[in-house]
């Protein structure tokens, strides 16, 4: 099997059921939305990033809350999703307009430009890429990152498996020391922190890093 073809079959699952069930799982609920969009407007507050944000890319963005939240907070910005599943695009679609979405997955992200974007965001994406093809994927979203690659995912200090929905489609890891092996720095003291639901978010770490600096 060549690596296409591996590749392929890695993002089946989500390409298609998988993506599919939690799509049917996921709704835009206003309360999180106003949560997240709060949570994001402090983020950029509170960092003083010494950069002007304009284009920002979301891999896996599923039913679209980072987006909105992020169009409503900046509509100025020029927000780029990349999605495998096809349910998942047909809905950015129509719920998030205003963004460009493409079909792709982190594994492969050859249609884009190298450092073309200020701003790469994952959320709940890390966590599902097989452990195998996790440093290929970390590589191609820090290589379309300008500046800043930014994290929120489930931590655990290595790797750990979980099950997820009867099957073992989740790890845990430190992704924040993964990206750092990758030579991007946390560009001030406490690059990372955590968000609960009071956040609009489910227990996560984040991880700010940057490149170029």
């Amino acid at each position: 099997m060549d690596k296409t073809s591996e590749v392929n079959k890695e993002v089946e699952w989500w390409a298609g059921k998988g993506g599919d069930a939690y799509m049917d799982r996921c709704a835009i609920d206003p309360a999180t939305l106003l949560l997240r969009r709060k949570t994001w407007e402090d983020q950029f507050r509170i960092k003083d990033k010494g950069i002007n944000v304009h284009r920002v890319l979301e891999i896996g963005p599923g039913p679209g809350l980072n987006l909105l939240a992020m169009h409503d907070l900046s509509p100025n910005w020029e927000l780029v999703g990349v999605e495998p599943n096809e349910t998942a695009r047909k809905r950015l679609k129509t719920t998030c307009p205003f963004a460009t979405i493409l079909d792709g997955h982190a594994g492969d992200l050859s249609a884009l430009k190298s450092a073309d974007f200020d701003f790469v965001l994952t959320a709940g994406v890390l966590i599902h890429i097989e452990p195998s093809k996790l440093k290929a994927a970390m590589s191609e979203i820090a290589r379309v990152s300008r500046f800043h690659v930014f994290a929120v995912e489930y931590f655990a200090p290595k790797c750990e498996p979980i099950e997820y929905h009867g099957e073992v489609r989740l790890w845990r890891n430190n992704f924040g020391k993964l990206y750092r092996d990758l030579d991007l720095k946390e560009p001030w003291l406490n690059g990372h922190g955590f968000w609960s639901d009071l956040d609009g978010f489910d227990n996560c770490v984040w991880w700010d890093l940057w490149k170029n600096r």
